[in-house]
């Protein structure tokens, strides 16, 4: 009996040392995805700052476009009041001339009676 009861314990601490090592190597492994999990997010935090670096150098181009595009529109404004400008003179040359000529048709047509 104390040898069925010996032997009963043998096996279970041999049970008990298989459990053991595959919990060990269980761990092992689970660690080692771990690990590779911190790398990879490492990885993965690099490139997202790369990408907010593009992202801000981005900005501040748009930011220059935007400079350029409103002194463009500045310019084109000043354009168009100078051509108002020449256009209002041009009107009241213009005016000035057929009035001017009326003026003569009507002394010719007045001479003429």
């Amino acid at each position: 009996m104390k040898e069925l009861i010996k032997e009963g314990i043998e096996k279970d601490r041999h049970r008990g040392l298989i459990i053991q090592i595959k919990l060990e190597g269980e761990i092992r492994l689970l660690l080692t995805s771990l690990e590779r999990i911190l790398e990879s997010l490492g990885l993965l935090l690099a490139d997202l700052e790369r990408i907010l670096e593009s992202l801000v150098l981005l900005l501040v181009n748009l930011v220059l476009l935007l400079v350029n595009l409103e002194r463009i529109l500045v310019s084109l404004m000043f354009l168009l009041v100078s051509l108002e400008q020449i256009l209002v003179k041009h009107r009241n040359e213009h005016a000035f001339f057929l009035c001017h000529v009326r003026c003569i048709l009507n002394s010719k047509k007045s001479s003429l009676y």
